[in-house]
């Protein structure tokens, strides 16, 4: 009954509600100012360990977990203010920052000149980053798919979420192989399995909790020949007053090593509620 008691308790402190009526958000750190300010976070919630979905109660609410959740909270925490989180396709997160929706971005984003050009970009708030940058396949095509060079031809199908890092690195390092973008993982998960794919680019961190929860799936023998980057928060260009701030509280994480033990909470959570979809 005490790990039970503990593990409700571990869950509710990682995840954030969603599915609330827009009248009636749901929000962190309310002191119940009704002046408080409010933080607007706005990511992709399809990107295991970094934010993720996990339906945990009976009444049917869904909330965010993740790593890159546990960011936005603390950053929030450090600003005084309350905490609302938005959800939006990956490739649309930038837009939301842009258009004034959301204050801030916090989705898995890894450093690249291209965004530094387009955004306001913090410090780095986890040095490993993604990790490496790896190809997922199906375990019974190992033998015909050892390298990226077995990838590299016009009748291979590799996927890639539109606007990440792996989506420029398919452009580089597999130009011959036919490229299909996708909005969610778990889908795109899904068409690997069922063949329609032949192969995805994901970070290191997410191949391994797919791999974790699907034994027909493993890692590419080669990965993309790059550095690892680190991860940032996005900003809309010119918000350096926030961005500031945030670089405060990212201070404090890095200072503390907090990420790398919510990545590990992060990791375990999807693992045990499977979040593949398979």
């Amino acid at each position: 009954m005490k790990k039970l008691i503990c593990l409700l308790v571990c869950l509710f402190s990682v995840f954030c509600f969603v599915g609330c009526k827009d009248d009636d958000p749901m929000y962190y750190n309310d002191n119940g100012d009704e002046n408080q300010e409010v933080l607007t976070v706005v990511l992709s919630p399809d990107y295991a360990p970094y934010e993720f979905i996990v339906d945990v109660t009976k009444s049917g609410y869904k909330q965010y977990a993740g790593a890159d959740v546990e960011v936005a909270k603390f950053i929030a925490k450090e600003l005084g203010m309350k905490l609302k989180i938005n959800s939006a396709s990956f490739d649309l997160c930038p837009s939301e920052v842009n258009a004034d929706k959301a204050d801030l971005s916090i989705s898995g984003f890894s450093w690249t000149p291209k965004r530094a050009e387009n955004y306001e970009l913090s410090n780095t708030y986890f040095a490993e980053g993604d990790g490496k940058q790896q190809v997922l396949i199906l375990k019974e095509n190992a033998e015909k798919f050892k390298s990226l060079a077995d990838l590299n031809k016009a009748e291979i199908k590799v996927a890639a979420q539109g606007g990440s890092l792996q989506d420029e690195l398919v452009d580089e390092y597999l130009p011959n192989a036919t490229k299909e973008n996708f909005e969610n993982i778990d889908q795109a998960v899904q068409l690997l399995v069922s063949g329609k794919y032949d192969a995805i680019a994901l970070s290191e961190h997410t191949v391994d909790v797919r791999c974790d929860v699907n034994d027909k799936l493993q890692a590419l023998a080669e990965d993309f020949p790059v550095p690892e980057a680190g991860m940032v928060v996005m900003a809309k260009k010119g918000n350096s007053e926030l961005m500031e701030k945030v670089n405060a509280a990212i201070a404090k994480i890095v200072e503390q090593n907090l990420y790398a033990q919510w990545m590990e909470e992060a990791k375990d959570i999807a693992t045990k509620n499977n979040i593949s979809m398979e």
